[in-house]
């Protein structure tokens, strides 16, 4: 598959990559793992500047159009960026890229910290493999090594899917091998466990993840396909001697992995209003209403008393004008 690999200016080759065999995709190769493709640990690459030139840019041969599988609806490749310590979760996270096209895609990575109890339901610290009583919460670090919570809803829809259709599988007699295990493999009724696999996967509260912007322009040029022509490994890749310009252009495709930016973008949840905040709030709405409350009770006062003296002013003339005169 591999035409052209270069990262940071500096060539790469086949013995890069880590092949990752995915159910739904086939084979996937992981790029800066940190391990060659014999699985010996190796250097991880590092950029020196965010520029599309010192990113990752590959050129792929993925088969001549004709002998793509008669079952398949598209061609072309699928791109996922991912931290180097996790597992790449292709059916989330991963951008198609066409062929007869160069496609940029443009990173940012974004660290997400939300608030834990009692402002959301997420759980801070999920380093530890026993820290949550869950055998699908578990599974996820033997998987990946970490924790992430799409890993766990994943795996626990699917295992548990796959154990209610084994009990239901074995009651049936089927014919053949092909049918047994279509049986099996059938998640039609996934969507149920989401309620039950929810509460054995904890939200994190910490966690990162990347987002990608991508441009596309035409590719190769002619004047490149002639060129790619004239190497006689790239010739025989195909299956046939004359090899058009057309199939040339629907054979290959290439990409531009970079980022934009040498800053990661934070977003971090913090309290509308804090402990002192709040009790600040209160305490000065308090005292306006108390404030309130008092003077209006020190008027009713005021106003019995000078009813009081009026009273008694008047009954004290009331005597006067009574009295007989001398």
């Amino acid at each position: 598959m591999l035409i052209f690999c270069q990262y940071d200016e500096k060539e790469c080759n086949v013995d890069d990559f880590v092949l990752l065999k995915s159910q739904l995709f086939g084979n996937c190769y992981t790029f800066n793992s940190g391990r060659n493709s014999s699985g010996h640990k190796i250097p991880i690459r590092k950029k020196s500047r965010p520029e599309i030139i010192k990113g990752l840019k590959m050129e792929l041969f993925i088969g001549a159009p004709e002998y793509h599988p008669c079952w398949e609806l598209r061609y072309g490749a699928l791109v996922s960026v991912h931290n180097q310590s996790s597992i790449p979760m292709i059916t989330m996270d991963g951008m198609m890229v066409q062929t007869g096209s160069e496609t940029n895609l443009i990173l940012n990575k974004v660290n997400m910290k939300k608030l834990s109890k009692p402002y959301s339901n997420c759980v801070v610290n999920l380093t530890n493999k026993n820290e949550i009583d869950s055998v699908h919460y578990r599974n996820t670090f033997n998987y990946i090594a970490e924790y992430r919570q799409n890993w766990c809803l994943l795996n626990c829809s699917i295992n548990t899917t796959t154990e209610e259709n084994i009990k239901k599988c074995s009651s049936l007699n089927f014919t053949t091998e092909f049918e047994k295990k279509s049986c099996i493999n059938n998640f039609e009724d996934e969507l149920k466990h989401v309620e039950f696999c929810s509460s054995q996967c904890p939200i994190e509260c910490d966690h990162s993840y990347f987002t990608m912007f991508n441009s596309v322009a035409t590719f190769p040029t002619i004047s490149y396909a002639s060129y790619l022509l004239l190497d006689e490994s790239f010739r025989s890749k195909f299956p046939y001697e004359n090899i058009s310009m057309n199939q040339v252009k629907e054979s290959v495709l290439s990409f531009n992995v970079y980022f934009n930016t040498d800053f990661n973008q934070m977003i971090e949840e913090v309290p509308e209003l804090d402990g002192l905040s709040l009790l600040g709030n209160l305490g000065g709405q308090l005292g306006l209403f108390l404030g309130v409350s008092v003077l209006t009770f020190a008027e009713i006062f005021e106003i019995i008393f000078e009813l009081s003296i009026l009273i008694f002013n008047t009954k004290v003339k009331n005597r006067i004008s009574e009295q007989p005169s001398q």
